[in-house]
């Protein structure tokens, strides 16, 4: 760092001999300064009072700005700028915060080139071409440098303004550009406006295009060169934009009304000076004869979509009844089938029973039958052959006791009994298989509903023996002391 004296560089003074490579710098005070890398960051730089370094702080490292690369700074009307990260900054020195400045964001976002000229004015370069800016009040007027004079003769990043007595260069690639005057010129200019089809047919004010036809219109100013003013335009309700080449550019318009308004500046207030208004009409698909089509055509759908609801609803209210109709028929044929099902085992089991009560009358009534009548023979043929007292009652005793132990007698009356109760006989050995023969008789005989006294002579026993054969069958039987055995009997089969 060096320190000169009134201006004069030949007596410049060294203060330390700390070198580092620095782009561009300002200084705020007389021991601070701001300055950028070649590469990267922004950096404050704080002296001593015997100017020897002090600190450095890497603003951007303690902003936590990461994208800190090609650092811009600009200062304007005493403020300092900085853009970083497409954004521009200004500096709290004390808190070394940067804040983003709000005005300069809003009018010059992405434009990174800002050349100072004086305290009123600066030069932009947005896109490759050169505005002199001048604010009035908040607002700043752009006023271009016509792009002939310099196409393709910039150097990007390195644009600088000089002032030489009332003129200013701008550096070129090969030389200098003159500017003679830096003020915005407001002339009351005259201006005519044509517009033209893309068939390059002219379309005067209030006529009609097609839809999304493209529209050319030009504004076409009495001056030439530098010597036009600066214009703005506005589409209906749209922002204002500045005119740049002359023309705009028109394309996708909505149908409907159309307005372009004309504008110039003076000092920062915009003055309308002319519009141009034309009509777009409506698509082919949008005229009134389709607008009729689609209204036939939907009115049409829904009265088709009502019909067709209308009858699907007949048609399901006709399937539900149907349907009901079945199931009710389906339930009835149901009823019934169980219905007859359940008469015909209740009139089979009562035949069943009617036959077994025959069968067991039968059986019964049989035997005692032939045993009346092989009796009765037997007495009739000892009457009729003997004489004497004792000797027919030695006989008639004799025969009583032969036709009661007649073994096939009683083994012919059993067969039939255990035939007549085949079933039972069957279900009942299934249930209890501890049962005997002589078990099985006193069963049938229980169901027969005969007494002890009834079954005492049939099975050859006495009353007594009876009961101590009833006894030993409920034990094996299971059965309670309450159980009545003459219905359990019938209940098994």
């Amino acid at each position: 760092m060096y320190k000169y004296v009134n201006g004069d560089f030949s007596k410049a003074i060294k203060i330390n001999d700390r070198t580092k490579p620095v782009k561009d710098f300002l200084q705020i005070s007389e021991h601070i300064f701001i300055y950028t890398d070649s590469y990267r960051g922004l950096f404050k730089l704080e002296l001593n009072r015997d100017n020897s370094i002090k600190k450095i702080t890497n603003l951007s490292e303690e902003n936590k700005i990461d994208n800190d690369y090609n650092v811009k700074m600009f200062q304007y009307k005493g403020t300092e700028l900085f853009y970083i990260n497409n954004s521009w900054y200004s500096l709290d020195i004390v808190n070394d915060k940067l804040i983003l400045n709000d005005q300069f964001n809003k009018a010059f976002k992405n434009v990174q080139e800002l050349i100072s000229i004086d305290d009123s004015h600066f030069l932009i370069n947005k896109n490759g071409v050169l505005y002199i800016i001048n604010q009035v009040k908040d607002a700043f007027v752009w006023t271009p440098i016509p792009l002939e004079y310099y196409q393709g003769k910039l150097i990007n990043n390195e644009t600088k303004i000089f002032q030489l007595d009332n003129k200013f260069l701008v550096n070129m690639d090969d030389g200098f550009l003159m500017i003679d005057s830096i003020q915005t010129k407001n002339r009351n200019q005259k201006i005519r406006i044509e517009a033209f089809n893309s068939e390059n047919g002219i379309v005067n004010e209030g006529d009609n295009i097609s839809y999304k036809e493209q529209l050319k219109v030009y504004v076409i100013s009495e001056y030439f060169g530098s010597n036009k003013t600066l214009l703005y335009y506005k589409v209906d309700d749209e922002e204002l934009q500045t005119l740049e080449n002359g023309f705009i550019d028109l394309k996708n318009l909505y149908s409907g009304s159309h307005t372009i308004t004309i504008y110039n500046s003076n000092d920062g207030d915009f003055n309308k000076i002319a519009a141009y208004s034309f009509n777009v009409l409506n698509p082919w698909y949008f005229s009134f004869w389709m607008k009729l089509v689609y209204f036939l055509l939907i009115s049409g759908i829904f009265y088709l979509y009502y019909k067709w609801n209308k009858i699907k609803y007949y048609q399901k209210l006709k399937l539900k009844e149907e349907e009901l109709r079945h199931k009710n028929e389906i339930l009835r044929l149901e009823i019934e089938a169980d219905n007859k099902i359940k008469l015909q085992e209740y009139e089979k089991h009562l035949l069943e029973n009617q036959v077994q009560v025959k069968a067991n009358e039968l059986a019964s009534k049989s035997l005692s039958i032939v045993k009346q009548t092989e009796l009765i023979e037997s007495i009739q043929n000892i009457l009729d052959t003997e004489t004497t007292t004792s000797s027919l009652k030695n006989k008639i005793g004799k025969a009583i006791k032969i036709n009661s132990l007649n073994k096939n007698e009683w083994k012919s009356f059993e067969d039939n009994l255990l035939k007549s109760n085949e079933d039972f006989v069957k279900e009942l050995s299934k249930r209890y298989q501890n049962l005997t023969s002589k078990d099985i008789k006193l069963c049938i005989y229980l169901k027969m509903n005969l007494s002890s006294k009834e079954i005492a002579p049939l099975m050859n026993i006495s009353y007594r023996g009876v009961e101590l054969h009833r006894y030993r069958l409920r034990k094996k039987l299971d059965l309670d002391p309450s159980v009545n055995l003459n219905l359990f009997m019938n209940n098994i089969f």
